[in-house]
C-alpha cells in the first residue's frame, strides 16, 4: 500500500513539474514571437539573456515598428513536448502571423528548480502557403 502512494506521490510531482515547464517555454516563446523581448526575459536563462535576447532586440529595432506591427499578433500552437531527462526538454511550436508562418523548437533547462527556456534551435522552416506568400527574392547582384 506504502509503495503505490509513493508511485502516485511521484506521478503527481513529474506531471505538476512537466506543466511548469510547458508554461515556461509557451510563455516564452509567445512573447517572442510577439516581439515582447522584455517579457521574454522572465522565462529565459541568463545566457539566453546574453545573446538571443540581445540579438533579437537589435533585430526589432532594426525591422521598425510598421514591421512589427505587420507580423502581429503572432498565433502559437504547441505541436510537441519532450522530456529529454529531469533537467532538459524541448518543445516544438507552430507560429502563424499575418505575414508568415514558421515552426521552431525552443530547449528548456531547468536551472536551481526553475524550468527556463535556454535559447533557440534554429530549425525554422516555412510552410508551403508561407512559401507561396513570400516575397520574390533580389535576384540582382
Amino acid at each position: 500500500m506504502l509503495s503505490l502512494l509513493a508511485l502516485v506521490i511521484l506521478f503527481a510531482s513529474c506531471n505538476i513539474d512537466e506543466k511548469k515547464a510547458r508554461k515556461v517555454g509557451y510563455d516564452y516563446a509567445f512573447a517572442m514571437a510577439n516581439y515582447q523581448v522584455d517579457e521574454a526575459a522572465k522565462y529565459a536563462t541568463e545566457e539566453t539573456r546574453q545573446t538571443t535576447l540581445v540579438l533579437a532586440k537589435n533585430y526589432t529595432a532594426a525591422v521598425g515598428e510598421e514591421y512589427v506591427k505587420s507580423d502581429t499578433p503572432a498565433k502559437l500552437e504547441t505541436v510537441d513536448f519532450t522530456r529529454i531527462d529531469d533537467t532538459t526538454a524541448i518543445m516544438n511550436f507552430h507560429k502563424t502571423t499575418p505575414i508568415k508562418d514558421t515552426r521552431f523548437s525552443l530547449l528548456l533547462r531547468k536551472r536551481n528548480g526553475q524550468w527556463m527556456a535556454h535559447d533557440t534551435i534554429p530549425t525554422m522552416t516555412k510552410t508551403p502557403e508561407a512559401e507561396e506568400n513570400a516575397a520574390p527574392e533580389d535576384t540582382a547582384r
